[in-house]
């Protein structure tokens, strides 16, 4: 199904057209507002940045909303501001954050607080903020949280990530759980690598960096190709979303065989990343 059809069909499904989307200037969350936009949504972008904020919805004839989702306040201003213009929100989009990267023992105390507030608590600043105006919805609405397959792979050298990512699906399951009974559905979506400017404010070292930058490369996931996907599992009410697809067979060996799962992971992410060097190197050759 188009994405054009994917967003009607969630429109008719929610009752409404009004979508909230986090980190709606740039990469993932810039194409699925974009797709919201095409089939007639009120789409309002939420940025830390003014000028991409402003951008975007200019762009999108949407809704420009200024805040850094790690400040509460700001962003409870924001949202309550943008559900005063358009009345409430139908679907929320939680899809603003920060890569980091490092071994345990070298990485930053700064850099794990740094992805904690900005991937975990800016989803909680932001659903808490949103929920009031979700609930007030006509027929129903709904919450994506982009979480990542790092919430459950659990890749060496991606601690401050791995645990933020970790976070927000633990607290997408609470929540699925306190929502039940609600008009609210929800959905928490782990992608793989996609290729986005994610990288560009990567804290990381230099190793590190050019680790996921080979990794990334690798990918042929688009972030267009992956905003249709999560708008297909908002639309089907799905709750746990590995994407691509085929990641669900690490979703599922992670949860059948985690011991096995756990220390298989080091050794393929090494193997993954030595052939993708040599192809590198080939290239140059």
């Amino acid at each position: 199904m188009s994405a054009d059809a994917l967003a009607q069909r969630l429109a008719e499904r929610l009752g409404g057209r009004t979508a909230l989307v986090t980190g709606g200037a740039s990469g993932l969350g810039r194409a699925i507002a974009e797709q919201l936009a095409a089939a007639g949504w009120i789409v309002g972008v939420l940025d830390r940045s003014e000028a991409a904020a402003q951008a975007a919805a200019k762009a999108l004839a949407g809704h420009a909303l200024v805040a850094d989702v790690s400040d509460a306040d700001a962003v409870r201003m924001a949202v309550d501001d943008f559900a005063g213009a358009v009345g409430p929100i139908n679907l929320l989009i939680n899809s603003a954050g920060i890569a980091v990267a490092g071994g345990v023992a070298e990485c930053p105390a700064a850099d794990f607080a740094l992805a904690m507030q900005v991937n975990y608590l800016g989803t909680v600043h932001v659903t808490q903020a949103a929920l009031p105006h979700l609930h007030a919805a006509n027929a129903a609405a709904h919450i994506c949280n982009i979480a990542s397959g790092a919430a459950f792979l659990a890749s060496p050298r991606m601690g401050a990530y791995n645990a933020s990512k970790a976070a927000v699906l633990s607290f997408s399951e609470t929540l699925s759980g306190e929502l039940q009974g609600s008009n609210i559905g929800i959905s928490v979506v782990m992608p793989s690598f996609i290729r986005t400017p994610l990288l560009g404010n990567m804290r990381a070292p230099e190793a590190d960096r050019e680790a996921a930058r080979l990794l990334m490369a690798a990918s042929d996931y688009t972030p267009d190709a992956c905003a249709t996907d999560v708008l297909q599992a908002a639309a089907d009410g799905r709750f746990y979303v590995p994407l691509p697809r085929k990641l669900n067979t690490a979703w599922r060996l992670k949860r059948w065989a985690p011991n096995w799962f756990r220390k298989r992971l080091p050794a393929l992410r090494e193997n993954k990343l030595a052939a993708l060097r040599a192809a590198e190197d080939r290239k140059h050759d």
